[in-house]
């Protein structure tokens, strides 16, 4: 028995409708009975989905998250608060590094001018941050390889996730403790 694909039916156009709407919003339904309509069908969503980058966690999937699934694990929206301290804290990352021999001086300086430059875009707010790209470290990161090429790639030598989150958070800490501190003495003074 040949399988079907099912589509909501409402829309002139079939396969629009079917790429507009992700299967869970079935309501009434058109089978696409011949052969070709389920191979255009095929080839848009695949093409759709060959747009949005492959999720880091995402190495088992064949497809590309839903827009839901986009948003629930999204943090960019908050996160983006720790730029500073991302950028910080691979600048390091970098010149360690280098000092370790473990990438060139060549990489590191492309590396260093890189985030240089994410730091002014985000500074003067023309920096795209992208929900697709989750977080902050992955919008500055994806950034940093279309900048500078491979050696971005080599950031992450020696460095986990859960290590630049955890930087990232210590170094906001200890700057906000400074801050508080600050408007201590001020509220003394007062």
């Amino acid at each position: 028995m040949e399988s079907l694909l099912l589509v909501p039916s409402s829309s002139a156009n079939p396969l629009q409708l079917f790429l507009s709407h992700p299967p869970t919003k079935r309501s009434l339904f058109l089978i696409l009975k011949t052969t070709h309509e389920r191979a255009a069908v095929m080839q848009m969503t695949t093409a759709a989905s060959a747009t949005k980058e492959a999720k880091l966690w995402g190495g088992r999937f064949e497809e590309s998250v839903t827009e839901t699934v986009e948003k629930f694990t999204e943090s960019i929206s908050f996160d983006k608060a720790l730029y500073k301290h991302d950028i910080m804290g691979s600048r390091a990352h970098a010149s360690m590094l280098a000092r370790q021999g473990l990438i060139s001086e060549s990489d590191a300086d492309s590396i260093l001018k890189g985030l240089d430059e994410i730091e002014r875009q985000i500074d003067d707010g023309k920096f795209a941050w992208r929900t697709d790209r989750e977080d902050v470290h992955m919008n500055i990161e994806a950034a940093l390889t279309d900048l500078v090429g491979e050696a971005a790639k080599k950031l992450h030598t020696a460095r986990s996730r859960n290590d630049q989150v955890c930087t990232d958070l210590r170094l906001w800490c200890r700057d906000a403790v400074d801050s508080i501190l600050s408007r201590i003495r001020h509220l003394q003074v007062v």
